[in-house]
């Protein structure tokens, strides 16, 4: 039987830990003004979670929009969606995000709808 050295034991215990930390590092999305994803729609087995909120407006046209509601580990927040498929954390309580809703959903032939993810939507009561 051969034991292994001390410094292989060393780069053993290092790569464990390594292995550790990034697997408690990875997992859901954290939130950014400008975070690369790519979204197709809401999925609510992966859904989106924002951990800041931004109250700028986004430059880029946008696609998509949701509004999702606090939960235990994300905030209450409206989520935008650009054509680079960036998502937009903002905050619900931006000034200018009410006229902004309301020039997505006018636009001719491409109006953008926000989804709300707020309650829950029961067929009996369409």
């Amino acid at each position: 039987m051969h034991l292994p050295s001390t410094s292989q034991h060393q780069i053993i215990i290092l790569s464990c830990l390594l292995l550790l930390l990034s697997a408690f590092t990875s997992g859901e999305l954290s939130a950014s003004e400008t975070e690369s994803v790519t979204v197709y729609g809401y999925d609510p087995k992966k859904p989106m979670c924002c951990k800041k909120l931004f109250d700028d407006e986004p430059k880029e046209k946008i696609i998509n929009c949701y509004i999702f509601p606090e939960t235990r580990k994300c905030l209450r927040s409206v989520v935008f969606i650009d054509v680079k498929m960036k998502k937009h954390c903002i905050n619900p309580s931006a000034s200018w995000l009410g006229e902004k809703i309301k020039l997505l959903e006018m636009q001719q032939n491409d109006g953008v709808k926000c989804e709300d993810y707020r309650k829950p939507t029961w067929p009996w009561t369409s």
